[in-house]
């Protein structure tokens, strides 16, 4: 179990440790100030009884649960809204990167034993899928269903994010290098590119971070544009 404190959600979050308050055991702040434990305290009160199945009602919520017995918000919650935010749309634009998740799929597929998947729906006597194309094709369909869901489901993610923020429709940013010789950039602070272009879509209000990382010490980089 993580033991959560001010610099745990700092260095992990990239939060200034001056902008948190974590309150343990209900009415112990940890760090923050005893308003924050009022807060909490009123937090759970509106909680207990309010209908939390009313979409509306989860406004006021902007405590984080960080163990059984340990919670935590931003005080100001600006800086922690544009890192979470920056955090889905690099997940989307990154992790869940079209070719990405079918490089991945296709591996699953690969591994999967279809000899073993015949001889199963046989034995099983699975008379509803031996009627369709046979068991081979409806795994791979399925295994298809899968693929396009992660693919098609970025366009939900960001469609909801711009719902929820009230933002403006999301716009398409390049970012361009001649060269990795001297160094990588970073997107966000953690994503590396590590291709001569990288493209894909960012809200223009949330703060997008690019940085130009020297690939050794002794090594500056001397120009970065931004058009």
């Amino acid at each position: 179990m993580k033991e959560y404190s001010d610099y745990y959600i700092s260095n992990n979050y990239d939060i200034d440790d001056k902008n948190i308050a974590v309150v343990k055991k209900t009415n112990e702040s940890e760090a923050g100030s005893e308003q924050d434990v009022n807060d909490y305290l009123n937090l759970l009160y509106y909680i207990r009884n309010n209908d939390m199945s009313i979409h509306a009602n989860y406004d006021k919520d902007d405590w984080f649960n960080g163990n059984n017995y340990a919670m935590w918000r931003v005080n100001e919650p600006i800086q922690f809204k544009n890192l979470f935010v920056n955090t889905l749309c690099d997940m989307k634009n990154i992790n869940f990167k079209d070719s990405r998740v079918t490089k991945e799929v296709e591996k699953i597929r690969k591994k999967t034993s279809f000899i073993l998947i015949n001889e199963n729906y046989i034995r099983y006597l699975i008379d509803e899928i031996q009627e369709e194309d046979g068991p081979v094709a409806h795994i791979n369909k399925n295994i298809d269903i899968f693929k396009y869901w992660f693919i098609n489901s970025k366009i939900i993610l960001i469609s909801q994010i711009k719902k929820l923020f009230d933002f403006k429709l999301a716009v398409e940013v390049t970012i361009n290098s001649n060269s990795f010789i001297n160094g990588t950039i970073l997107v966000n602070h953690f994503n590396t590119i590590t291709t001569n272009k990288y493209t894909d879509e960012y809200f223009t209000k949330n703060i997008l971070y690019v940085t130009g990382k020297p690939a050794a010490d002794k090594i500056k980089i001397e120009e970065m544009d931004f058009k």
